[in-house]
């Protein structure tokens, strides 16, 4: 039912889908900082697992050089001479192992704090995914409500009748003048077939038999009689040429026009979309305004079209002439009355 309870649910509705706009831009931020934060998670992950491989390596070498008579040895360790010996290798060694030990628990704690971001932004975009699926149910159900309080008037019907019948005059006039050209070409075609048939005919079997019978003299005749066919069977060949370059020359008319039709029936039907449009919001309007409502604290949530033809009253009432002249034109064959011309 509309009444004043139905255009406070619209404009609640409306509202609210309002004030979820920024679910869209807010999500695709959150996303990217998602992917960055999982790309620094990853690279925290490889850094602290490097350290603890660092750790395992200096302890495998320091085990080595303590338990082992061969590695322990300096004398059979000639690497080490000019650096302090099998002694200062095992010192540096373990202070590196410290230094690794020490930076072990900042890299743990690092890449715990990232995974937790990470978790807090799955949960924030699964939040804003929610607002996004809302704020879409919320326009939909608006431009429902939109859409069946229009419904309620019939008067939105005449203003698109008197906008379309124009229209379809005209189409009909066009189409006419399309049917005229492909049948032009058609009839070129026909004649262009006639004219290659004939020239195809024009061999006949008189000059083969004057070179049977006639000796070196009837085959000289027919020599000539075939020399003058060919001659006469260029020309036709040249006459076919000319009428197939017409044909292609209409073709290409018909499509132009079909093109141009084309882009006029667009944005004739663009133009209808935008006076449809029109009208539904002045019944909306108009509706509202019955029950008591307020204006809307958001526009209907329905798509707009930019009105390229119809809105000058001169084109609509030239195109109502000319459906009102061939509506009332007489019959084939009668006699019109004195001072009416003959369409």
């Amino acid at each position: 039912m509309v009444d004043a309870g139905f255009f406070s649910r619209h404009d609640a509705l409306s509202a609210e889908a309002q004030s979820l706009l920024y679910a869209d831009g807010a999500l695709s931020e959150t996303q990217q900082n998602l992917r960055s934060v999982t790309s620094a998670e990853r690279s925290a992950e490889s850094q602290r697992v490097a350290n603890q491989r660092k750790q395992a390596q200096r302890e495998r070498r320091i085990d080595r050089c303590e338990n082992s008579w061969f590695y322990g040895t300096t004398a059979l360790q000639p690497q080490t001479w000019v650096y302090g010996g099998v002694s200062a290798k095992i010192a540096r060694q373990k202070a590196k192992l410290e230094a690794d030990r020490a930076s072990a628990p900042s890299l743990q704690s690092r890449e715990a704090a990232l995974e937790q971001t990470i978790e807090d932004l799955k949960a924030q975009a699964q939040a804003l995914q929610g607002a996004v699926a809302r704020r879409r149910a919320l326009e939909t159900e608006a431009a429902g409500m939109f859409e069946s309080a229009r419904a309620h008037q019939t008067n939105q019907g005449a203003q698109f009748n008197n906008v379309l019948d124009g229209s379809e005059f005209i189409e009909h006039m066009q189409q006419g003048h399309r049917d005229q050209l492909m049948q032009q070409a058609q009839m070129e075609a026909h004649q262009a077939g006639v004219v290659l048939t004939r020239a195809l005919q024009s061999n006949g079997a008189g000059t083969a038999m004057m070179e049977i019978f006639g000796g070196d003299f009837g085959d000289a005749v027919a020599g000539m009689q075939a020399g003058g066919r060919i001659q006469r069977n260029i020309g036709v060949l040249a006459q076919c040429e000319q009428l197939t370059a017409q044909q292609e020359a209409r073709v290409n008319a018909l499509l132009q026009a079909v093109r141009q039709e084309a882009a006029n029936a667009a944005a004739t039907l663009q133009r209808i979309e935008a006076d449809v449009l029109a009208e539904k919001r002045s019944i909306f309007a108009a509706l509202r305004s019955r029950c008591g409502g307020v204006a809307a604290v958001a526009a209907a949530p329905v798509a707009t079209a930019t009105a390229v033809i119809g809105s000058d009253p001169k084109d609509h009432m030239a195109a109502t002439a000319v459906q009102a002249a061939w509506q009332t034109r007489p019959a084939a064959g009668a006699t019109p009355p004195m001072g009416q011309p003959v369409y």
